[in-house]
């Protein structure tokens, strides 16, 4: 975000990133052996409460409006769920974790659209930076499992 000082809520958004990773590596290694339901019934099990005991400190009643807008992006939310978990039970996690990447660019264009935010020079910056760097990783990683497929037959043939 520029050469501003570092607050709480920055902090708080690269803890988020930590914790998405490290919840992307367990579903991975969940949906060895469950389906993407019981993984996403499960996460909602243990983490409701979880929120429930934060949310009760600042609490307020919503509107019907808006309680009908938020069971329609718990139900979004569910179905994103269960779709990155069979992503990642069929594939690999390089291969799908680019395509996460374009929410990037769809939270930038309904940045613009809604609120009429416009992406800084900074926000970019780091948006290539990212995209780079998972364009590189997948391409690096790509390489290596063909250079092992390569090497494997050539030891099998002979």
């Amino acid at each position: 975000p520029g050469f501003q000082d570092i607050s709480p809520g920055y902090l708080l958004a690269l803890g988020s990133t930590v914790l998405w990773a490290w919840a992307l590596l367990i579903v991975k290694v969940l949906a060895r052996h469950d389906s993407p339901v019981t993984i996403v019934f499960y996460s909602s099990v243990y983490f409701t409460p979880a929120t429930l005991v934060l949310a009760l400190f600042v609490w307020e009643w919503p509107t019907w409006m808006q309680l009908i807008e938020m069971i329609a992006i718990g139900l979004l939310a569910a179905v994103a769920h269960v779709c990155m978990a069979k992503a990642m039970q069929l594939g690999e996690a390089s291969a799908v974790m680019p395509a996460d990447f374009t929410r990037l660019l769809w939270a930038a264009g309904l940045g613009y659209i809604m609120f009429g935010e416009f992406p800084d020079f900074w926000t970019w910056v780091g948006g290539t930076v990212v995209f780079a760097s998972t364009m590189y990783i997948t391409y690096r990683e790509a390489r290596a499992k063909n250079a092992l497929k390569d090497a494997t037959f050539k030891t099998s043939e002979g």
